[in-house]
């Protein structure tokens, strides 16, 4: 059977006919079928989900063998719309849940591996570093935590890295975006004001708002609220990861109203818009007719650096989305106006129920300009707050803990137990567990 190794990459095409039944197959997806028939010219019966399906292969399969395929997603045949499937293995043990999860696994090892070799540099994101990311959100195992401790580890350290990479935070980013678009003459087209003023909360009155409120619009559950709106928009059929969301879902209503404020709907709003913009100006189209040959060049420069200055949002967001699958938390960058402060985000999770009950964690990572970096974590266990701030920077330290009355008195004002709180340097590493988000289990509801 290891020849069959060697055919990764070798794709199988699904017949025309066999579409309707694959609804509920989804690009990343790696699944297990069992050859039924195998026909002269290629012809293979394969049954997949307790669906008999014909596909076409060069690949010499031998019949009754149990096969795991990933699949690629569907694209335009000759003779229609056919779904692709890439082949990976023949399992030799027939029992296989060992074998499936093994292979999941190896999926993931081989896309983190095209992953650390197209790392974005300089803020240039490689096309097939986007791809990449978003073939592993849909080939991660629900529990992430069946993956290898060193793939896990390893693949938070490149998404990480690579949230970095571009040198200035979202925050900044999509700030200099929605300035120039506005400046530019693109405020008739998208609504740029007011997302500028529902994505960021000023630092000085964050402690007056929700940290719900703060941290739900920022993409990273964007899917989440799309799933939930397909129960009452079921017209609109199943939105695929990364796809256009539909007008008619963007669109203001009781049921998706919400989708308004959220950064990553209108991100790819956005993009659709000045795509479509591109193209007018490309072909002359209304209402460009009258303008100059300089003018429509100077748009169509504005557009190039625009469009990239998107693709790099939600790209960030998207690895933000991996980081939450990857280690079972909700983590996302943190929307906030802080003068000095460079880069900064945020994850929450829970953890299992012990002999007090369950815990409750949030990891912070802040990059000031001028007092470097520090981690906070703050751990709630029953009504009781655990909070250490950990930096190297010896002065903010001690200014820290000189102040840590003020932290204190917010705790009494809300009628929380602050029962301890520790100042430590980098090299102390016994927080290192809660760090990595290695100890955390489930997604939670912000509610603090």
């Amino acid at each position: 059977m290891d020849a069959f190794r060697v055919g990764i990459g070798e794709p199988i095409f699904v017949l025309t006919r066999a579409v309707d039944r694959f609804l509920q197959l989804k690009p990343g997806e790696v699944v297990r079928a069992t050859v039924v028939e195998v026909s002269a010219g290629g012809d293979v019966s394969l049954r997949i989900k307790g669906n008999l399906i014909q596909a076409k292969s060069t690949l010499q399969i031998p019949q009754d063998a149990s096969v795991l395929f990933r699949v690629l997603g569907e694209q335009m045949g000759e003779s229609g719309p056919e779904i692709r499937l890439q082949f990976l293995e023949v399992l030799e043990n027939q029992g296989g849940a060992g074998d499936f999860q093994n292979t999941a696994a190896n999926v993931v090892r081989t896309l983190a591996q095209e992953l650390a070799a197209n790392l974005p540099v300089e803020g240039r994101i490689p096309k097939a570093f986007a791809t990449t990311v978003e073939q592993l959100l849909k080939s991660l195992p629900e529990d992430a935590a069946a993956l290898p401790k060193d793939l896990r580890e390893q693949l938070q350290n490149l998404l990480q890295a690579s949230l970095g990479s571009a040198g200035r935070s979202i925050q900044d980013r999509l700030s200099t975006l929605l300035n120039e678009a506005m400046l530019k003459g693109f405020s008739e087209l998208v609504d740029l004001g007011s997302l500028k003023e529902q994505m960021f909360t000023d630092i000085d009155k964050v402690l007056q708002a929700s940290l719900k409120s703060v941290l739900e619009n920022t993409g990273v559950g964007l899917e989440a609220r799309l799933r939930v709106l397909l129960q009452v928009l079921p017209a609109e059929g199943e939105l695929l990861l990364n796809e256009t969301v539909p007008a008619s879902v963007l669109s203001p209503s009781p049921e998706t109203g919400h989708l308004q404020t959220d950064l990553k709907a209108r991100l790819l709003q956005m993009k659709q818009v000045f795509l479509d913009q591109e193209k007018r100006l490309t072909n002359n189209l209304f209402p460009f007719q009258s303008a100059t040959s300089k003018e429509v060049g100077g748009k169509k420069e504005v557009l190039a650096r625009m469009l990239p200055t998107i693709d790099g949002l939600l790209q960030d967001i998207e690895t933000f989305q991996l980081l939450s699958k990857l280690t079972n938390s909700f983590y996302t960058f943190l929307p906030v106006i802080w003068k000095g402060l460079k880069d900064a985000d945020i994850a929450f999770k829970k953890s299992r129920s012990g002999p007090e009950g369950k815990s409750y964690y949030c990891l912070m990572n802040l990059d000031f300009e001028k007092l470097g970096k520090m981690t906070v974590v703050a751990m709630m266990q029953s009504r009781d707050f655990f909070v250490s701030f950990k930096t190297d920077n010896t002065v903010f330290r001690s200014l820290l803990n000189d102040n840590v009355h003020e932290l204190q008195k917010m705790f009494q004002e809300q009628g929380l137990n602050l029962k301890v709180v520790n100042f430590l340097g980098t090299q102390e590493n016994h927080l290192m567990p809660f760090e990595r988000l290695e100890s955390f289990e489930n997604i939670i509801n912000i509610k603090i």
